[in-house]
């Protein structure tokens, strides 16, 4: 490792160059076995707590056009025409109306 052009490698990479440099076939298990053992890891960030979600995760409505939502709000087309969707595409039963994009003179 102090012959490596690198600021650091990891197991991955030393086994890699193990074979293709000095022809050592190693188990990669064993590459990272090694550097632990010797100190030779990356320190790693300690785990964070995570917050309690802030709903259930429920997405589906009781009844049709209940919910509307809009996701994307320009885009060009090929020929260098600007294009937007409907402000407020149906998330209803009937499908998605905000699939038909609209062309503006730019």
């Amino acid at each position: 490792m102090g012959d490596s052009p690198f600021a650091g490698e990891g197991y991955r990479k030393i086994r890699a160059r193990l074979r293709r440099e000095h022809g050592v076939h190693v188990s990669g298990k064993r590459v990272l076995r090694l550097l632990r053992r010797e100190g030779l890891l990356a320190p790693q960030r300690a785990a964070r707590r995570r917050r309690p979600r802030l709903h259930e995760g429920r997405i589906v409505t009781d009844a049709p056009d209940v919910r509307w939502g809009t996701d994307a709000t320009m885009a060009w087309t090929p020929a260098r025409q600007r294009c937007v969707p409907p402000r407020r595409p149906n998330s209803s039963s009937e499908g998605m109306a905000g699939s038909h994009w609209l062309r503006l003179a730019a």
